[in-house]
């Protein structure tokens, strides 16, 4: 069969960068993923052969249907929801999946989502979700070999980052973290609502994410985003809640109000101790007397908050990270968001969960852990890899019967859960045999 120009370009394009790939790959699992402690084997050896052929399996089933959605100009459109059909939304959400994935990282439908994006011109392009779009989009780009088409999307996400640039005082508890706003949000003091725009920890993590896998993120980003994650962390309890000013987007509830006290934070000697340049910790906290709202802190929100001082620099013996690491494994649960969900909230409990398992993925295997659970007990690679192709339905697609977090629609759960899973068989192939 005689392949066209553009065929030949775009394979060209996928397979000619094979170096650049395998290094942008490496430092994809830097961010995500860890491989460097040593971890327990499994007992039984033809149990984890099973469990891996149903992960290349279910992996399989769900790449198919991902591909039996795309349109013919190589995007793809929700069937769902119709604000997610203008192509750009939810492409690199797909790709951000499939392009990491050996199974379809030169296949021809990667091949032409990517070409969809190269068309994009960020500046002029309508986005409703810049910074979701910018990071998963620049990932994307950048695994596939083209850099220099994914510096304008990285352009666009440290645009959005709330800092002086912007005018954000350091004494705003959202100074630091990126937001929902579809331009790049300018203080306004006087603002009517003040949680608007709602900076938040899933956010920051991909904005950080997609800096940090660039080798774009420098100190002064990172300073002012690990600021923003500590305003929404329970110390004491380690967790993390979503946002420090949206109350509506904090799915587990609010408990009660705190006084922060930004002299006295507990965080902040060990982190000015830990680098010899000043940070901006203390200027970062809110004055004193500031109110804030305390949340309850749930599985995503903290596996994002994990990660975030993760990519941060905060070496995991800080109390903030310390603590956060003991929360994510002692309430890991591989079947739905974990957390002390208040009675009104729990119906919202299970409608980020293939969100979760994306995140709590990344982020128990970025820490080096392998059993998690109150008693340290639970292989999560496994149970959670087992929990997700359970779910499978027999078209390949995953669906969330929850619609709070758009997971209905399989092309916004199916990507999370593949490379939920592909990070549990990357687990599993690590973790020696006894």
């Amino acid at each position: 069969m005689t392949r066209s120009a553009g065929t030949t370009r775009r394979r060209a394009a996928l397979y000619g960068g094979a170096a650049s790939l395998l290094i942008l790959g490496y430092l994809y699992l830097v961010f995500f993923s860890s491989f460097d402690l040593p971890r327990p084997g499994i007992e039984d050896e033809r149990d984890r052969s099973q469990l891996l052929e149903e992960i290349n399996t279910a992996i399989a089933n769900g790449v198919a249907f991902l591909e039996s959605q795309q349109s013919p100009d190589g995007a793809w459109r929700s069937q769902t929801y119709g604000f997610m059909k203008d192509g750009i939304t939810l492409t690199p959400h797909v790709l951000s999946a499939t392009v990491a994935l050996p199974e379809s990282m030169t296949s021809e439908s990667t091949a032409r989502g990517v070409d969809y994006l190269l068309a994009i011109d960020p500046d002029t392009a309508v986005l409703l979700q810049p910074v979701y779009t910018a990071a998963e989009t620049s990932w994307v780009l950048r695994l596939a070999g083209h850099e220099q088409a994914a510096d304008p999307w990285l352009d666009l996400i440290e645009a959005h980052q709330l800092t002086e640039q912007l005018g954000w005082p350091r004494s705003d508890p959202r100074y630091g973290g990126w937001s929902y706003a579809t331009t790049p949000p300018v203080y306004h003091p006087d603002a009517v609502d003040p949680t608007r725009p709602d900076a938040n920890l899933s956010a920051t993590v991909f904005a950080v994410g997609a800096l940090k896998l660039a080798g774009r993120l420098s100190d002064e980003q990172a300073a002012a985003a690990r600021d923003f994650a500590f305003i929404v962390q329970a110390l004491k309890l380690g967790g993390f809640w979503f946002s420090p000013t949206d109350p509506a987007r904090n799915k587990a509830g609010r408990t009660k109000a705190i006084l922060v006290d930004p002299t006295e934070h507990p965080a902040t000697q060990p982190l000015l101790k830990m680098t010899p340049r000043p940070l901006p910790t203390q200027a970062a906290r809110p004055p004193r007397g500031w109110h804030l709202p305390k949340y309850n802190p749930y599985g995503s929100a903290t596996a994002d908050g994990v990660r975030v001082l993760l990519a941060c620099g905060v070496d995991q013996e800080i109390e903030s990270l310390a603590t956060a690491r003991a929360w994510l494994v002692k309430y890991f649960d591989p079947s739905t968001v974990p957390g002390d969900f208040t009675p009104d909230r729990e119906p919202l409990r299970h409608g980020y969960y293939h969100y979760y398992a994306w995140s709590v993925s990344h982020a128990l295997r970025r820490l080096g852990v392998t059993h998690a659970g109150a008693d340290r007990s639970t292989p999560w690679a496994e149970k959670l890899a087992a929990a997700l192709i359970a779910t499978q339905d027999a078209d390949g697609a995953w669906r969330n019967a929850s619609t709070d977090g758009k997971e209905d629609d399989p092309l916004v759960a199916t990507p999370f859960a593949l490379s939920a899973l592909a990070v549990c068989r990357n687990a599993l192939m690590e973790m020696p045999s006894e």
